[in-house]
């Protein structure tokens, strides 16, 4: 009888485990991958607004600071050969506080295959490779006449905070995407460019910074000459 007993609660200790870590809650199903298809929307109407900041470095040791905005938005599709091209319309304006914009340029971007391409003042970028993952590496110059430039992807998926003069915000989902790095550390020069991107935003964060160092102090890397161009995600709308 106590065998019994004990077969049966060993049964039932059993069964309890098995509901308790066997099953799944309805919450905890398998969620799609994210394959970064949704990174940069192509609704029309959609804009970005930027905050630029451009420094250059001068041979007498000043430097140059120039701010703007810059309004990027989504506008007509058109089928050219075999790709839905995007435009996008650029203004541009000095202050935040003007209320009109000044068409700065026209770009595009279209996805080719398992490539998303941008063309920036006529010059082919592929700035992403689907399906995206971190740590994927690709010559982002293929389609131009430029030097093969290794772009390299990282931290797909974080969270990544955008502090500007509006507010801040934090987008829950980014990939950053190395253009350029000079490394290891080169003490005649300095290139480096990155890009971020946040789910159904796009470009929320652009820089570069190529500058030479003087030489007369090596290892101080004191810029002689140069640029650095920062543009940050300010605010996001639909017209």
């Amino acid at each position: 009888m106590i065998n019994k007993k004990l077969n049966l609660n060993l049964y039932f200790s059993t069964l309890f485990l098995f509901i308790l870590f066997g099953c799944k809650d309805s919450n905890d199903a398998v969620q799609p991958k994210n394959t970064g298809e949704n990174i940069v929307s192509f609704e029309k109407g959609e804009y970005v607004v930027y905050a630029i900041t451009k420094i250059n470095f001068l041979v007498s040791g000043k430097k140059d600071t120039n701010q703007f905005y810059i309004k990027e938005q989504v506008s007509d599709t058109l089928n050219l050969g075999n790709e839905n091209v995007t435009k996008l319309i650029r203004y541009k304006k000095d202050k935040i506080t003007d209320k009109t914009w000044a068409i700065d340029s026209v770009w595009y971007m279209y996805k080719s295959k398992n490539q998303l391409v941008k063309v920036e003042n006529n010059v082919k970028f592929v700035k992403l490779i689907y399906p995206v993952q971190s740590n994927q590496k690709w010559n982002g110059n293929v389609l131009n006449n430029l030097d093969a430039q290794n772009y390299q992807t990282r931290n797909f998926g974080s969270k990544y905070l955008i502090s500007n003069e509006i507010k801040d915000t934090v987008f829950t989902n980014s990939l950053t995407v190395i253009q350029n790095d000079s490394l290891p550390i080169n003490l005649l020069n300095r290139n480096y460019s990155v890009e971020i991107f946040a789910d159904n935003m796009g470009l929320i964060y652009k820089e570069y910074q190529i500058y030479t160092y003087d030489q007369s102090a090596i290892g101080s890397f004191k810029i002689s000459t140069g640029t650095r161009y920062i543009q940050k995600y300010l605010s996001y709308g639909k017209e």
